[in-house]
């Protein structure tokens, strides 16, 4: 089965495969010549969405994730003037201890825009999304500091991340046509109802759908899907990893999905982009999503 090699979020066409940066610092021994062997790879296989917050660390240091971004993406001797870069505000990291905590607030949200925006070196954010709905703050509140970001001309395109099927609603209600993109984890584990009902939801809106930890996160990446049978079989039968199997039967799930996996070698960033050009049959699509429908609910019976 063909699947489009470019797909879109608001009026910006990008890659189908975008790349997840928070690999770029996170892993153990990076370092910025590391960083940039990835982000060119990337550039050079085609990526032309990448995504970022202002929490990507290392624990401890917010901001150096997308420092390091903008400065590998300056330094790539090509043109990068088709390239959209997403970051994300709404969440507070400390370190050490690694400490996650929410922020809400749309005094924050703009405080956080700001910041992002100097660190990337831009006079406006083009996208921008809200990475966590704030449980002490009302969603709509924070969306009301999304949209006021727009107005204010800080930010051109909004998504929202980490939502449920009515929160999605509701941000869109509230944001209209600023509204872009929603970015939820899917992944072989991660295809429960719920999940796919946000997809489905999103498409119907016309959002791009954003696909982050499609290997099952960064703990589970090395095993993906080695628990599935049809999935085996596919990455026997194509001579091809386990992970470009997986990305190939995401792009197959729905035009709207762009995955957005993570990646510190600029190996990974090939493979994964080479999922574009895997063709699937209907037969392996279809055994590949019955057995992970009947592990998912395997698993919610526990």
């Amino acid at each position: 089965m063909t699947v489009d090699t470019h797909r879109r979020i608001g009026d910006v066409e990008v890659g189908a495969i975008g790349l997840g940066a928070m690999t770029i610092t996170q892993v153990d021994g990076w370092t910025r010549a590391g960083a940039e062997r990835t982000i060119h790879a990337a550039l050079d296989a085609g990526v032309r969405y990448f995504d970022t917050a202002d929490t990507y660390g290392p624990p401890g240091r917010p901001g150096v994730n997308e420092g390091v971004l903008a400065d590998c993406l300056a330094s790539y001797p090509g043109s990068t003037e088709d390239v959209l870069v997403g970051t994300k505000g709404g969440h507070l990291r400390f370190g050490p201890p690694d400490t996650w905590w929410l922020d809400g607030r749309p005094e924050h949200l703009r405080k956080a825009a700001i910041a992002s925006m100097q660190r990337l070196g831009l006079d406006e954010l083009p996208f921008y999304q809200l990475h966590r709905p704030d449980p002490s703050v009302p969603f709509a509140e924070s969306l009301g500091g999304m949209a006021a970001l727009h107005s204010e001309g800080l930010v051109r395109r909004i998504g929202v991340s980490n939502v449920s099927y009515d929160q999605l609603s509701l941000a869109h209600h509230i944001l209209g046509d600023r509204l872009v993109a929603v970015q939820n984890p899917i992944a072989p584990d991660l295809a429960d109802p719920g999940t796919i009902g946000v997809l489905a939801h999103a498409a119907k809106l016309g959002l791009a759908f954003l696909a982050y930890s499609p290997f099952g996160g960064r703990l589970m990446a090395k095993s993906a899907g080695t628990h599935l049978d049809a999935l085996n079989t596919a990455a026997e039968r194509h001579g091809v990893s386990r992970h470009r199997v997986v990305l190939a039967w995401l792009l197959a799930l729905s035009p709207v999905l762009i995955p957005i996996p993570g990646a510190s070698r600029p190996e990974s960033i090939r493979d994964n982009v080479a999922a574009t050009r895997l063709e699937l049959s209907r037969n392996e699509l279809q055994d590949i999503h019955r057995e992970i429908t009947l592990a998912n609910a395997y698993q919610e019976k526990q």
